[in-house]
């Protein structure tokens, strides 16, 4: 008898951790994006000063597509970095903040369409429009360059 209460209180529990969460998640109280003032601010408290560029991104389909760069040479590689969901580009910031890692490489990262801010809560569901957008975002600053995907979540399948 106390198992099956424990066990029914615990269910409950769960439940309405999840709904809890599920509402918080739609409602927009976590939105999981960092403006660009505020990208400068933590990458320069994690030592970072190399220059930042900000870019929206037309993908052709009607949205742009907030990206983020710090490049350092046109002699160095691309690395474009994709976050998963939900998340934005900020999922990045302690790589594009690891001064070891810009000096080797040029690295970009960007809100998939519906996160952060490009055009948020309406997300792409095809994985080959986001693949198209990931292309989109790597021609519009290395225009025929090899490019290094990094992706983790649903980021790595585009």
């Amino acid at each position: 008898m106390r198992i099956r209460r424990f066990f029914r209180f615990f269910m409950y529990f769960i439940a309405a951790f999840l709904l809890l969460w599920i509402v918080v998640m739609q409602s927009g109280i976590i939105k999981m994006r960092t403006s660009d003032s505020d990208w400068v601010k933590k990458l320069q408290q994690k030592g970072q000063f190399a220059q930042v560029q900000f870019a929206d991104i037309p993908n052709g389909r009607g949205r742009n597509l907030h990206a983020v760069c710090i490049h350092q040479s046109d002699t160095l590689p691309w690395v474009l970095c994709v976050h998963g969901s939900p998340g934005s580009s900020d999922a990045y910031l302690d790589y594009l903040a690891d001064t070891a890692l810009t000096r080797k490489f040029n690295l970009i990262t960007y809100d998939r369409a519906g996160f952060g801010f490009s055009g948020y809560g309406q997300a792409e569901t095809s994985l080959q429009s986001q693949a198209a957008d990931s292309k989109a975002v790597a021609d519009f600053f290395a225009p025929g360059q090899a490019m290094i995907l990094l992706g983790h979540s649903l980021g790595g399948p585009i």
